[in-house]
This record gives structure tokens, C-alpha cells and sequence, in this order.
């Protein structure tokens, strides 16, 4: 298996537990790796043989500007969704990092990471 990682894409979104950080918001950093063969790519240099990292990027912006999600585990879980769906990718690892979130103490970020085959 072979892997694209586009890593530390960064959004400024309204989710969260409590109503104030859905209502202020937060900074947010999300990775996306995404699992599949790219010998044609490497063969052919080739962007349609690949996965291209706009994609990548556009589809984790859209769960991330999108309905608000109370958890973290819930925005990984889109991501994955939507990058399976709508890419070749035959497995994908998100994380997804809150940084700086509500705690009673000093937290540089919380973050949840979710793996994902493809099913069929």
C-alpha cells in the first residue's frame, strides 16, 4: 500500500460540546492519509493518476464548514466518509485536532484519529 498524506490543513470552525465554542468557534488541524496504489502515477507523472491534494483539502473543508458537529470523533468520521466515497483511495486515516480547547488546565490540542477500508 502506498500513501498520500496532506497533513496540517488548518480551519477556523464553529463546532463543539457547549454552545459558547459553537458560537465563537475554534482553530482546528486536520490530516488526511489516504491508502492505494500509486505505481501508474509514479509510472506515468501523471495528476490523473493520482489523488490530487486540492481534492483532499476541499473535501475535509467542506465537513468543516459545514453542520456543526458536537464531537471531534463525528468530524473524523465525515472526512473519512466523504474521502472514500469520492476518491480511489482504498483506506484512509483522519486526524482531527482542536487546539487550544476548553479544559480547566493548559491543553496545546485534543485529537481524535479514525481508520477506515473501503467496504465493498
Amino acid at each position: 500500500m502506498d500513501w498520500i498524506r496532506v497533513t496540517g490543513m488548518q480551519f477556523y470552525a464553529f463546532h463543539g460540546d457547549s454552545s459558547a465554542e459553537q458560537a465563537t468557534g475554534r482553530q482546528y488541524e486536520v490530516d488526511c492519509e489516504l491508502g492505494l496504489d500509486l505505481r501508474q502515477a509514479g509510472e506515468s507523472d501523471d495528476v490523473a493518476d493520482t489523488i490530487d491534494y486540492s481534492h483532499v483539502y476541499a473535501l475535509a473543508e467542506q465537513v468543516m464548514r459545514g453542520q456543526r458537529r458536537h464531537l471531534l470523533e463525528a468530524l473524523a468520521h465525515e472526512i473519512a466518509n466523504h474521502l472514500l466515497n469520492r476518491t480511489s483511495a482504498r483506506t484512509v486515516r483522519v486526524r482531527v485536532r482542536k487546539l487550544h480547547p476548553p479544559v480547566d488546565g493548559t491543553i496545546a490540542a485534543s485529537e481524535v484519529a479514525v481508520e477506515r477500508p473501503v467496504t465493498s
